[in-house]
C-alpha cells in the first residue's frame, strides 16, 4: 500500500511541476521573443565594433578597449541565452560588466577582464 501512495505522490508532484513549467513558459513567450530580438541586435554590433577598431587611430594617447566591449556583449548574450533556455528557481550570481573601455597605452595596467572557463 505504501508503494502505491508513494507512486501517486510522485505522479502528482510531476503533474504539478509540468503545469508550473507550462504556465511559466506561456507567460515568458512574448518576453523570449523580445529577448531573441535583443540577441539579434547584439550580434549585429560585432561587425561595427570590428570596423571601429580598424578606424581607431594608433597615435591616440587613450585607446578604446574593443576586446572588453566584445567580452561584455558576449556576457550579456550568454545571460540572455541562459534565461531563454531554462527555468531556474534558484537565484543566480550576476557578474558585473567591466564597463571601462578607455585605456592609456603608456600606463601599465592589468587586463580589465578575465576569460571565463565554462
Amino acid at each position: 500500500m505504501l508503494m502505491i501512495q508513494d507512486w501517486f505522490r510522485k505522479v502528482a508532484l510531476g503533474g504539478v511541476l509540468a503545469c508550473l513549467t507550462s504556465i511559466g513558459a506561456a507567460q515568458t513567450s512574448p518576453m523570449n521573443t523580445t529577448l531573441a530580438r535583443i540577441q539579434a541586435l547584439l550580434s549585429q554590433t560585432y561587425p561595427l565594433i570590428n570596423l571601429a577598431e580598424k578606424q581607431q587611430p594608433h597615435t591616440n594617447r587613450i585607446h578604446f578597449q574593443f576586446d572588453t566591449l566584445r567580452h561584455d556583449i558576449a556576457q550579456i548574450q550568454t545571460g540572455i541565452a541562459k534565461a531563454t533556455t531554462r527555468i531556474d528557481l534558484i537565484p543566480r550570481i550576476v557578474k558585473p560588466l567591466a564597463g571601462d573601455y578607455l585605456k592609456n597605452p603608456n600606463s601599465p595596467q592589468k587586463s580589465t577582464h578575465q576569460e571565463e572557463n565554462p
